[in-house]
Protein backbone atom coordinates (compact mmCIF):
# COMPACT_ATOMS: atom_id res chain seq x y z
CA UNK A 1 0.00 0.00 0.00
CA UNK A 2 1.60 3.68 -1.17
CA UNK A 3 0.89 6.70 0.40
CA UNK A 4 -1.05 9.67 -1.92
CA UNK A 5 -0.89 12.68 -1.07
CA UNK A 6 -1.39 16.21 -2.20
CA UNK A 7 1.85 18.29 -2.64
CA UNK A 8 0.60 22.20 -3.45
CA UNK A 9 4.27 23.62 -4.47
CA UNK A 10 5.21 20.50 -6.49
CA UNK A 11 1.75 20.31 -8.26
CA UNK A 12 2.41 24.14 -9.40
CA UNK A 13 5.17 22.91 -11.22
CA UNK A 14 3.39 20.91 -13.23
CA UNK A 15 0.37 23.17 -13.48
CA UNK A 16 0.51 23.88 -17.32
CA UNK A 17 0.57 20.35 -17.88
CA UNK A 18 -2.18 19.24 -16.09
CA UNK A 19 -4.77 22.09 -16.77
CA UNK A 20 -4.03 21.32 -20.31
CA UNK A 21 -5.07 17.53 -19.92
CA UNK A 22 -8.90 17.85 -20.88
CA UNK A 23 -7.81 19.15 -24.32
CA UNK A 24 -5.03 16.96 -24.60
CA UNK A 25 -7.81 13.90 -23.85
CA UNK A 26 -10.27 15.52 -25.42
CA UNK A 27 -11.83 12.79 -28.09
CA UNK A 28 -11.76 13.54 -31.81
CA UNK A 29 -11.04 12.02 -35.22
CA UNK A 30 -7.31 12.04 -37.49
CA UNK A 31 -9.11 11.81 -41.19
CA UNK A 32 -11.50 9.68 -41.31
CA UNK A 33 -11.02 6.20 -43.19
CA UNK A 34 -12.60 3.04 -43.02
CA UNK A 35 -10.68 0.13 -41.08
CA UNK A 36 -11.23 -3.12 -40.61
CA UNK A 37 -9.54 -6.57 -38.95
CA UNK A 38 -8.53 -9.03 -40.77
CA UNK A 39 -7.73 -13.12 -39.38
CA UNK A 40 -4.24 -13.75 -39.89
CA UNK A 41 -4.24 -16.93 -38.18
CA UNK A 42 -5.82 -18.67 -35.43
CA UNK A 43 -4.01 -21.38 -32.95
CA UNK A 44 -1.35 -19.89 -31.63
CA UNK A 45 -0.51 -20.67 -28.01
CA UNK A 46 -0.27 -17.52 -25.43
CA UNK A 47 1.33 -15.16 -28.35
CA UNK A 48 2.90 -11.90 -27.01
CA UNK A 49 5.20 -10.76 -29.93
CA UNK A 50 5.32 -10.97 -33.52
CA UNK A 51 8.21 -9.52 -35.51
CA UNK A 52 9.22 -9.67 -38.86
CA UNK A 53 13.00 -9.08 -40.88
CA UNK A 54 12.76 -5.87 -42.80
CA UNK A 55 11.54 -6.64 -46.65
CA UNK A 56 9.95 -10.13 -45.58
CA UNK A 57 6.29 -11.26 -45.71
CA UNK A 58 6.65 -13.97 -43.41
CA UNK A 59 5.24 -13.49 -39.59
CA UNK A 60 7.41 -14.82 -36.46
CA UNK A 61 5.32 -15.04 -33.56
CA UNK A 62 6.92 -15.57 -29.53
CA UNK A 63 4.36 -18.01 -27.51
CA UNK A 64 5.11 -17.30 -23.66
CA UNK A 65 4.67 -20.21 -22.28
CA UNK A 66 5.44 -22.95 -25.14
CA UNK A 67 9.04 -21.04 -25.45
CA UNK A 68 8.48 -21.25 -28.79
CA UNK A 69 8.58 -18.58 -32.12
CA UNK A 70 6.35 -19.95 -34.99
CA UNK A 71 6.77 -18.63 -38.58
CA UNK A 72 3.39 -17.79 -40.00
CA UNK A 73 3.33 -17.91 -44.26
CA UNK A 74 0.49 -16.47 -45.49
CA UNK A 75 -2.60 -18.03 -43.65
CA UNK A 76 -0.85 -20.74 -42.09
CA UNK A 77 1.85 -21.62 -39.12
CA UNK A 78 4.14 -23.73 -40.15
CA UNK A 79 4.50 -27.37 -38.33
CA UNK A 80 8.03 -26.61 -37.31
CA UNK A 81 8.91 -24.19 -34.58
CA UNK A 82 11.19 -21.58 -35.82
CA UNK A 83 13.43 -22.18 -32.39
CA UNK A 84 11.98 -24.09 -29.23
CA UNK A 85 13.15 -22.82 -26.00
CA UNK A 86 10.35 -24.41 -23.80
CA UNK A 87 13.36 -26.09 -21.77
CA UNK A 88 15.00 -22.90 -20.69
CA UNK A 89 12.15 -20.82 -19.18
CA UNK A 90 10.15 -19.92 -16.47
CA UNK A 91 6.42 -19.76 -17.70
CA UNK A 92 3.25 -18.60 -15.84
CA UNK A 93 2.07 -15.29 -14.83
CA UNK A 94 4.02 -12.25 -16.47
CA UNK A 95 6.70 -14.94 -16.85
CA UNK A 96 8.44 -16.78 -20.11
CA UNK A 97 9.30 -16.12 -23.89
CA UNK A 98 8.77 -12.21 -23.67
CA UNK A 99 9.95 -10.67 -27.04
CA UNK A 100 12.02 -11.17 -30.23
CA UNK A 101 13.30 -8.93 -32.95
CA UNK A 102 15.25 -8.59 -35.90
CA UNK A 103 18.80 -7.47 -36.27
CA UNK A 104 19.08 -4.21 -38.91
CA UNK A 105 21.73 -6.62 -40.74
CA UNK A 106 19.92 -9.46 -40.60
CA UNK A 107 19.96 -10.39 -44.60
CA UNK A 108 23.84 -10.74 -44.13
CA UNK A 109 24.14 -11.85 -40.58
CA UNK A 110 21.10 -13.72 -39.82
CA UNK A 111 21.15 -12.37 -36.24
CA UNK A 112 17.72 -12.53 -34.40
CA UNK A 113 17.60 -11.38 -30.38
CA UNK A 114 14.82 -12.95 -27.81
CA UNK A 115 14.02 -11.69 -24.33
CA UNK A 116 13.04 -14.61 -21.58
CA UNK A 117 12.99 -15.07 -18.05
CA UNK A 118 15.37 -18.14 -17.50
CA UNK A 119 14.36 -20.91 -15.22
CA UNK A 120 15.31 -18.99 -12.11
CA UNK A 121 13.21 -16.26 -13.29
CA UNK A 122 15.61 -13.45 -13.89
CA UNK A 123 15.33 -11.65 -17.10
CA UNK A 124 17.91 -12.62 -19.96
CA UNK A 125 18.25 -11.00 -23.43
CA UNK A 126 19.97 -13.47 -25.75
CA UNK A 127 21.01 -13.56 -29.48
CA UNK A 128 20.59 -16.60 -32.15
CA UNK A 129 21.07 -17.15 -35.82
CA UNK A 130 19.21 -18.06 -38.63
CA UNK A 131 20.56 -21.30 -40.29
CA UNK A 132 22.32 -20.75 -43.51
CA UNK A 133 20.30 -23.87 -45.02
CA UNK A 134 16.57 -23.65 -43.94
CA UNK A 135 15.50 -19.51 -42.96
CA UNK A 136 12.11 -20.98 -41.07
CA UNK A 137 14.47 -22.85 -39.01
CA UNK A 138 16.92 -21.07 -36.30
CA UNK A 139 20.57 -22.77 -34.54
CA UNK A 140 19.30 -23.81 -30.90
CA UNK A 141 23.00 -24.08 -30.43
CA UNK A 142 24.07 -20.72 -31.91
CA UNK A 143 22.92 -18.67 -28.02
CA UNK A 144 24.52 -16.42 -27.08
CA UNK A 145 23.58 -14.49 -23.70
CA UNK A 146 23.46 -10.49 -24.29
CA UNK A 147 22.66 -9.36 -20.67
CA UNK A 148 20.88 -11.29 -17.98
CA UNK A 149 18.73 -8.93 -15.08
CA UNK A 150 18.22 -10.55 -11.75
CA UNK A 151 14.36 -10.15 -11.02
CA UNK A 152 13.81 -10.19 -7.01
CA UNK A 153 9.87 -10.86 -7.72
CA UNK A 154 7.97 -13.23 -10.33
CA UNK A 155 6.17 -9.90 -12.31
CA UNK A 156 7.31 -6.65 -14.09
CA UNK A 157 9.69 -8.87 -16.56
CA UNK A 158 9.61 -5.96 -18.92
CA UNK A 159 10.84 -7.86 -21.71
CA UNK A 160 10.12 -5.91 -25.02
CA UNK A 161 12.96 -5.36 -27.48
CA UNK A 162 13.36 -3.39 -30.86
CA UNK A 163 16.33 -1.93 -32.88
CA UNK A 164 16.32 1.90 -32.84
CA UNK A 165 17.11 4.72 -35.77
CA UNK A 166 20.93 4.61 -34.40
CA UNK A 167 20.87 0.78 -34.72
CA UNK A 168 21.39 0.35 -31.53
CA UNK A 169 19.12 -2.25 -29.25
CA UNK A 170 16.93 -0.81 -26.75
CA UNK A 171 15.41 -3.01 -23.92
CA UNK A 172 12.92 -2.26 -21.47
CA UNK A 173 12.98 -3.87 -18.07
CA UNK A 174 10.54 -3.67 -15.60
CA UNK A 175 10.57 -2.65 -11.75
CA UNK A 176 10.83 -6.21 -10.59
CA UNK A 177 7.73 -6.39 -9.11
CA UNK A 178 6.04 -6.29 -6.05
CA UNK A 179 3.73 -3.52 -4.96
CA UNK A 180 4.80 0.45 -5.56
CA UNK A 181 8.01 -0.76 -6.23
CA UNK A 182 9.15 -1.57 -3.01
CA UNK A 183 12.89 -0.57 -3.40
CA UNK A 184 12.28 1.88 -5.52
CA UNK A 185 14.92 0.64 -7.82
CA UNK A 186 13.19 2.50 -10.93
CA UNK A 187 14.64 5.55 -9.35
CA UNK A 188 18.28 4.10 -8.47
CA UNK A 189 20.40 4.47 -11.57
CA UNK A 190 22.80 1.70 -9.75
CA UNK A 191 19.92 -0.82 -11.10
CA UNK A 192 18.74 -2.02 -14.53
CA UNK A 193 15.06 -2.46 -13.16
CA UNK A 194 12.66 -0.05 -13.83
CA UNK A 195 14.53 1.27 -16.74
CA UNK A 196 14.87 1.75 -20.95
CA UNK A 197 18.68 0.03 -21.64
CA UNK A 198 20.33 1.00 -24.81
CA UNK A 199 23.27 -1.66 -25.65
CA UNK A 200 25.77 -1.63 -28.81
CA UNK A 201 25.43 -5.14 -29.56
CA UNK A 202 27.87 -5.17 -33.05
CA UNK A 203 30.84 -5.84 -30.70
CA UNK A 204 29.13 -9.26 -29.89
CA UNK A 205 31.22 -11.44 -32.28
CA UNK A 206 34.44 -9.74 -32.26
CA UNK A 207 34.67 -9.04 -28.11
CA UNK A 208 31.96 -11.75 -26.87
CA UNK A 209 30.41 -8.89 -25.41
CA UNK A 210 27.96 -6.23 -25.74
CA UNK A 211 29.72 -2.17 -25.53
CA UNK A 212 27.57 0.97 -23.81
CA UNK A 213 27.14 3.86 -26.65
CA UNK A 214 29.76 6.35 -25.37
CA UNK A 215 26.42 9.08 -25.96
CA UNK A 216 24.66 7.33 -23.45
CA UNK A 217 23.30 9.64 -20.85
CA UNK A 218 24.83 8.23 -17.96
CA UNK A 219 27.93 6.69 -19.23
CA UNK A 220 30.88 8.19 -16.03
CA UNK A 221 28.30 9.18 -13.65
CA UNK A 222 29.41 7.82 -10.53
CA UNK A 223 27.21 5.26 -8.99
CA UNK A 224 25.48 5.04 -12.66
CA UNK A 225 24.85 1.47 -15.07
CA UNK A 226 26.08 3.16 -18.47
CA UNK A 227 23.58 0.70 -19.97
CA UNK A 228 20.72 3.16 -19.09
CA UNK A 229 18.92 5.28 -21.34
CA UNK A 230 15.79 6.48 -19.40
CA UNK A 231 14.64 5.82 -16.28
CA UNK A 232 11.60 5.39 -14.12
CA UNK A 233 9.40 2.64 -15.70
CA UNK A 234 7.28 0.50 -14.06
CA UNK A 235 6.51 -2.24 -16.39
CA UNK A 236 7.30 -1.16 -20.10
CA UNK A 237 5.03 -4.03 -21.35
CA UNK A 238 5.50 -3.35 -25.48
CA UNK A 239 7.36 0.31 -27.26
CA UNK A 240 7.75 1.03 -30.95
CA UNK A 241 10.03 3.11 -32.74
CA UNK A 242 8.02 6.08 -34.84
CA UNK A 243 9.94 5.97 -38.68
CA UNK A 244 9.12 9.39 -39.02
CA UNK A 245 10.28 11.30 -36.24
CA UNK A 246 12.62 8.54 -34.19
CA UNK A 247 10.28 8.82 -31.22
CA UNK A 248 9.58 5.80 -29.08
CA UNK A 249 6.00 5.08 -27.75
CA UNK A 250 6.48 3.77 -24.49
CA UNK A 251 3.56 1.46 -23.21
CA UNK A 252 3.78 1.45 -19.30
CA UNK A 253 1.39 -0.59 -17.33
CA UNK A 254 0.09 1.33 -13.84
CA UNK A 255 0.00 -0.06 -10.73
CA UNK A 256 -3.58 0.91 -8.68
CA UNK A 257 -5.05 3.69 -10.99
CA UNK A 258 -3.60 4.99 -14.26
CA UNK A 259 -2.27 3.03 -17.60
CA UNK A 260 0.16 5.82 -19.72
CA UNK A 261 1.53 5.96 -22.71
CA UNK A 262 5.34 7.45 -22.66
CA UNK A 263 7.08 9.32 -25.28
CA UNK A 264 10.83 8.97 -25.41
CA UNK A 265 12.19 11.73 -28.13
CA UNK A 266 15.06 11.41 -30.66
CA UNK A 267 18.16 12.23 -29.21
CA UNK A 268 20.63 11.92 -26.08
CA UNK A 269 18.00 10.28 -23.21
CA UNK A 270 18.54 10.46 -20.05
CA UNK A 271 14.43 10.78 -19.58
CA UNK A 272 13.22 10.35 -16.10
CA UNK A 273 9.01 9.07 -16.47
CA UNK A 274 8.70 9.31 -12.75
CA UNK A 275 8.09 5.84 -11.39
CA UNK A 276 7.59 5.20 -8.48
CA UNK A 277 6.62 8.96 -7.64
CA UNK A 278 4.00 9.13 -10.13
CA UNK A 279 1.78 6.92 -11.32
CA UNK A 280 0.80 8.87 -14.43
CA UNK A 281 -0.25 12.20 -13.55
CA UNK A 282 -1.32 11.19 -9.67
CA UNK A 283 1.20 11.33 -7.44
CA UNK A 284 2.24 7.79 -5.83
CA UNK A 285 4.93 9.09 -3.28
CA UNK A 286 6.96 6.15 -2.72
CA UNK A 287 8.55 6.83 1.04
CA UNK A 288 11.26 3.97 0.24
CA UNK A 289 12.99 5.96 -2.34
CA UNK A 290 16.33 7.88 -1.02
CA UNK A 291 15.54 11.70 0.34
CA UNK A 292 17.22 12.64 -3.06
CA UNK A 293 14.72 11.37 -5.10
CA UNK A 294 12.80 13.49 -7.13
CA UNK A 295 9.38 14.01 -5.21
CA UNK A 296 5.93 14.26 -7.17
CA UNK A 297 5.26 16.48 -10.14
CA UNK A 298 9.29 17.64 -9.94
CA UNK A 299 9.94 19.27 -13.40
CA UNK A 300 12.94 16.65 -13.92
CA UNK A 301 9.83 14.01 -14.32
CA UNK A 302 8.48 13.61 -17.76
CA UNK A 303 4.19 14.13 -17.89
CA UNK A 304 2.50 11.13 -19.90
CA UNK A 305 2.27 12.02 -23.52
CA UNK A 306 -1.30 10.05 -22.79
CA UNK A 307 -2.97 8.53 -19.68
CA UNK A 308 -6.56 6.46 -18.57
CA UNK A 309 -7.89 5.30 -15.54
CA UNK A 310 -9.01 1.65 -14.58
CA UNK A 311 -12.18 1.68 -13.20
CA UNK A 312 -15.49 0.01 -13.58
CA UNK A 313 -16.26 2.28 -16.35
CA UNK A 314 -13.16 2.08 -18.31
CA UNK A 315 -12.80 -2.11 -17.79
CA UNK A 316 -9.42 -1.66 -17.98
CA UNK A 317 -6.17 -3.03 -16.13
CA UNK A 318 -2.93 -3.26 -18.07
CA UNK A 319 -2.18 -0.76 -21.04
CA UNK A 320 -0.89 -2.97 -24.30
CA UNK A 321 0.84 -0.84 -26.84
CA UNK A 322 3.27 1.08 -28.43
CA UNK A 323 2.71 1.22 -32.68
CA UNK A 324 3.23 4.57 -34.16
CA UNK A 325 1.51 3.83 -37.49
CA UNK A 326 3.64 4.57 -40.98
CA UNK A 327 2.32 1.74 -43.42
CA UNK A 328 0.92 2.63 -46.50
CA UNK A 329 -2.46 0.74 -46.69
CA UNK A 330 -4.11 3.24 -44.53
CA UNK A 331 -2.90 7.22 -45.53
CA UNK A 332 -5.60 8.89 -43.53
CA UNK A 333 -3.78 7.24 -39.96
CA UNK A 334 -0.66 8.14 -40.39
CA UNK A 335 1.04 9.32 -37.56
CA UNK A 336 -1.35 8.18 -34.77
CA UNK A 337 -0.09 6.04 -31.73
CA UNK A 338 -2.43 2.61 -31.43
CA UNK A 339 -2.56 0.74 -28.35
CA UNK A 340 -4.69 -1.50 -26.43
CA UNK A 341 -6.23 -2.51 -22.80
CA UNK A 342 -5.16 -5.96 -21.78
CA UNK A 343 -8.51 -6.57 -19.40
CA UNK A 344 -10.64 -4.48 -21.76
CA UNK A 345 -9.86 -5.98 -25.03
CA UNK A 346 -10.39 -1.87 -26.18
CA UNK A 347 -8.44 -0.82 -29.36
CA UNK A 348 -7.60 3.48 -29.72
CA UNK A 349 -5.76 5.39 -31.90
CA UNK A 350 -4.52 9.02 -31.26
CA UNK A 351 -3.25 11.30 -32.94
CA UNK A 352 0.42 12.87 -31.34
CA UNK A 353 3.46 14.80 -32.14
CA UNK A 354 5.40 13.58 -29.29
CA UNK A 355 4.77 16.59 -27.64
CA UNK A 356 0.46 16.96 -27.07
CA UNK A 357 -2.22 14.36 -28.25
CA UNK A 358 -5.62 15.06 -29.86
CA UNK A 359 -7.90 13.09 -31.74
CA UNK A 360 -8.80 10.50 -29.50
CA UNK A 361 -10.98 7.25 -31.17
CA UNK A 362 -11.96 3.96 -29.89
CA UNK A 363 -11.63 1.32 -32.77
CA UNK A 364 -12.88 -1.37 -30.89
CA UNK A 365 -16.43 -1.30 -32.42
CA UNK A 366 -14.55 -1.38 -36.23
CA UNK A 367 -12.16 -3.94 -35.48
CA UNK A 368 -14.28 -7.05 -34.29
CA UNK A 369 -13.70 -10.05 -35.28
CA UNK A 370 -17.03 -11.57 -36.59
CA UNK A 371 -15.25 -14.95 -36.23
CA UNK A 372 -14.62 -14.07 -32.81
CA UNK A 373 -17.92 -13.26 -31.40
CA UNK A 374 -17.79 -9.84 -31.95
CA UNK A 375 -14.83 -8.78 -29.31
CA UNK A 376 -11.32 -8.71 -29.05
CA UNK A 377 -10.40 -10.96 -26.13
CA UNK A 378 -7.22 -10.55 -23.99
CA UNK A 379 -5.04 -8.77 -26.18
CA UNK A 380 -1.50 -9.13 -25.25
CA UNK A 381 0.73 -7.07 -28.38
CA UNK A 382 -0.30 -4.51 -30.71
CA UNK A 383 2.71 -4.66 -33.33
CA UNK A 384 3.80 -4.13 -37.04
CA UNK A 385 4.79 -6.06 -40.19
CA UNK A 386 7.88 -5.73 -42.04
CA UNK A 387 5.57 -2.69 -43.90
CA UNK A 388 4.72 -0.97 -41.31
CA UNK A 389 0.93 -2.90 -41.17
CA UNK A 390 -1.02 -3.10 -37.56
CA UNK A 391 -0.78 -6.35 -36.08
CA UNK A 392 -3.06 -7.33 -33.21
CA UNK A 393 -2.37 -10.46 -30.90
CA UNK A 394 -5.02 -12.25 -28.56
CA UNK A 395 -3.97 -14.68 -25.78
CA UNK A 396 -6.92 -16.89 -27.01
CA UNK A 397 -4.17 -17.53 -29.85
CA UNK A 398 -5.49 -15.03 -32.84
CA UNK A 399 -3.36 -12.81 -34.78
CA UNK A 400 -4.82 -10.18 -36.72
CA UNK A 401 -4.10 -7.26 -39.23
CA UNK A 402 -5.68 -4.21 -39.32
CA UNK A 403 -6.59 -3.22 -42.88
CA UNK A 404 -9.04 -0.81 -44.63
CA UNK A 405 -12.41 -1.28 -45.00
CA UNK A 406 -11.74 -0.30 -49.11
CA UNK A 407 -9.36 -0.49 -51.34
CA UNK A 408 -6.06 -0.31 -49.59
CA UNK A 409 -3.48 2.63 -50.67
CA UNK A 410 -0.40 1.46 -52.99
CA UNK A 411 2.27 1.75 -51.14
CA UNK A 412 5.41 3.61 -53.23
CA UNK A 413 8.18 1.27 -54.56
CA UNK A 414 11.05 3.08 -52.14
CA UNK A 415 10.85 3.32 -48.62
CA UNK A 416 12.52 3.91 -45.39
CA UNK A 417 12.34 2.59 -41.98
CA UNK A 418 13.73 5.88 -40.26
CA UNK A 419 12.87 9.02 -41.66
CA UNK A 420 15.16 10.70 -38.86
CA UNK A 421 18.38 10.41 -37.30
CA UNK A 422 20.53 12.40 -35.06
CA UNK A 423 23.58 13.45 -35.84
CA UNK A 424 25.11 13.35 -32.21
CA UNK A 425 23.67 10.05 -31.42
CA UNK A 426 24.32 8.37 -35.38
CA UNK A 427 21.97 5.84 -36.75
CA UNK A 428 20.80 3.86 -39.78
CA UNK A 429 18.43 4.50 -42.34
CA UNK A 430 17.06 1.22 -43.78
CA UNK A 431 15.62 1.56 -47.30
CA UNK A 432 13.06 -1.09 -48.73
CA UNK A 433 13.12 -1.15 -53.17
CA UNK A 434 10.24 -2.55 -54.72
CA UNK A 435 10.56 -1.97 -58.88
CA UNK A 436 8.37 -5.35 -59.60
CA UNK A 437 9.64 -8.73 -61.46
CA UNK A 438 9.00 -6.55 -64.70
CA UNK A 439 12.42 -5.12 -63.46
CA UNK A 440 14.10 -8.35 -62.14
CA UNK A 441 17.83 -8.56 -62.14
CA UNK A 442 18.88 -5.12 -63.48
CA UNK A 443 21.33 -3.08 -62.31
CA UNK A 444 20.48 -0.19 -59.74
CA UNK A 445 21.59 2.92 -58.62
CA UNK A 446 20.92 5.56 -55.79
CA UNK A 447 20.73 9.05 -56.47
CA UNK A 448 20.34 12.05 -54.45
CA UNK A 449 20.53 15.89 -53.15
CA UNK A 450 20.90 17.20 -49.62
CA UNK A 451 18.46 19.95 -48.49
CA UNK A 452 15.89 19.83 -51.10
CA UNK A 453 14.91 18.21 -54.27
CA UNK A 454 15.96 19.45 -57.08
CA UNK A 455 14.11 20.16 -60.59
CA UNK A 456 14.87 16.63 -62.05
CA UNK A 457 16.16 16.01 -65.33
CA UNK A 458 15.18 12.88 -67.61
CA UNK A 459 16.96 9.44 -68.92
CA UNK A 460 15.07 8.09 -71.80
CA UNK A 461 11.99 9.12 -71.04
CA UNK A 462 11.87 8.52 -67.22
CA UNK A 463 11.47 11.17 -65.13
CA UNK A 464 14.49 11.07 -62.10
CA UNK A 465 14.14 13.50 -59.37
CA UNK A 466 17.12 14.28 -57.66
CA UNK A 467 20.58 15.15 -58.31
CA UNK A 468 23.56 13.36 -57.49
CA UNK A 469 26.19 15.17 -57.57
CA UNK A 470 24.54 17.17 -55.17
CA UNK A 471 24.39 14.02 -52.55
CA UNK A 472 27.93 13.03 -53.77
CA UNK A 473 29.18 16.12 -52.64
CA UNK A 474 27.44 16.62 -49.19
CA UNK A 475 28.47 12.99 -48.51
CA UNK A 476 32.13 13.55 -49.04
CA UNK A 477 32.78 17.19 -47.39
CA UNK A 478 29.57 17.22 -45.23
CA UNK A 479 28.89 13.87 -42.46
CA UNK A 480 32.27 12.67 -41.97
CA UNK A 481 31.68 9.43 -43.17
CA UNK A 482 28.08 8.83 -44.74
CA UNK A 483 27.78 5.59 -46.70
CA UNK A 484 25.19 4.08 -48.52
CA UNK A 485 25.51 0.50 -49.18
CA UNK A 486 25.09 -0.62 -51.66
CA UNK A 487 25.04 2.07 -53.62
CA UNK A 488 25.00 0.05 -56.83
CA UNK A 489 23.99 -3.38 -57.24
CA UNK A 490 21.16 -6.04 -58.89
CA UNK A 491 17.59 -6.11 -57.91
CA UNK A 492 16.12 -9.28 -56.89
CA UNK A 493 13.65 -11.97 -58.62
CA UNK A 494 10.92 -9.36 -57.76
CA UNK A 495 12.62 -6.35 -58.50
CA UNK A 496 13.55 -5.64 -54.99
CA UNK A 497 16.59 -4.45 -53.10
CA UNK A 498 17.77 -3.71 -49.66
CA UNK A 499 19.76 -0.58 -49.27
CA UNK A 500 21.33 1.12 -45.61
CA UNK A 501 22.69 4.67 -44.91
CA UNK A 502 24.86 4.49 -41.93
CA UNK A 503 25.28 7.85 -40.18
CA UNK A 504 28.46 7.75 -37.37
CA UNK A 505 27.90 9.53 -34.25
CA UNK A 506 29.18 12.69 -34.07
CA UNK A 507 28.94 13.50 -37.57
CA UNK A 508 29.73 17.30 -38.42
CA UNK A 509 27.54 19.95 -36.08
CA UNK A 510 27.08 21.48 -39.80
CA UNK A 511 24.55 18.58 -40.84
CA UNK A 512 22.33 19.39 -38.38
CA UNK A 513 19.32 20.68 -39.97
CA UNK A 514 20.21 19.06 -43.37
CA UNK A 515 18.08 16.70 -45.50
CA UNK A 516 19.09 14.05 -47.45
CA UNK A 517 16.23 12.78 -50.51
CA UNK A 518 17.07 9.43 -51.85
CA UNK A 519 15.50 7.64 -55.30
CA UNK A 520 16.84 4.41 -57.08
CA UNK A 521 16.92 4.41 -60.75
CA UNK A 522 16.88 0.66 -62.38
CA UNK A 523 19.90 0.28 -65.16
CA UNK A 524 19.48 -1.70 -68.18
CA UNK A 525 22.15 -4.35 -68.33
CA UNK A 526 25.15 -2.14 -69.56
CA UNK A 527 23.70 0.81 -67.24
CA UNK A 528 23.43 2.71 -70.87
CA UNK A 529 19.45 3.37 -70.38
CA UNK A 530 16.90 3.89 -67.36
CA UNK A 531 14.27 1.47 -67.03
CA UNK A 532 12.65 2.68 -63.62
CA UNK A 533 12.66 5.36 -61.20
CA UNK A 534 11.45 5.40 -57.79
CA UNK A 535 10.09 8.32 -55.36
CA UNK A 536 12.23 10.29 -53.35
CA UNK A 537 12.69 9.32 -49.55
CA UNK A 538 13.64 12.25 -46.91
CA UNK A 539 16.23 11.91 -43.98
CA UNK A 540 15.68 14.59 -41.58
CA UNK A 541 19.01 15.56 -39.56
CA UNK A 542 18.56 15.99 -36.00
CA UNK A 543 20.76 17.17 -33.45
Amino acid sequence: MSFRFPQPVLAALWGPFLAGCSLLLAPGRAEAQGITLQTVVGGLASPVDVQSPRGDSRLFVAEQNSGRIRVVVGNSILPVPFLDLGGQISSGGERGLLGLCFDPGYHQNRYFYVALTNPVGDLEVRRYRTTAWDPNLAESWSARLVISVPQPFPNHNGGSLRFGPDGHLYIGTGDGGGADDPGCVAQNLGSLLGKLLRLDVRSLDSSGSYTIPPQNPFVGQAGARGEIFALGLRNPWRFGFDGQSGGLLIADVGEAAREELSWQHLGPGGTNFGWPQMEGTLCNGNASCPPATPGCWAPSLRPPLHEYTHDFWSGGCSVVGGVVYRGCALPGLSGTAWFADYCGGKVWSIATNGWATWGLVERTGELAPAAAGGTLKVITALCEDARGEILILEQTGMLYRVVPSGPAAACQPLRARFQRLSVSQGGLQQLELQFGSAQANRAYAVLGSASGTWPGFGLDGVSVPLNPDAYLQWILGGAAGSLISPAVGLLGAAGEALIDLRLPPGAASQAVGQTLHHAVVALDPFWMTVRASSNAVPLELAP
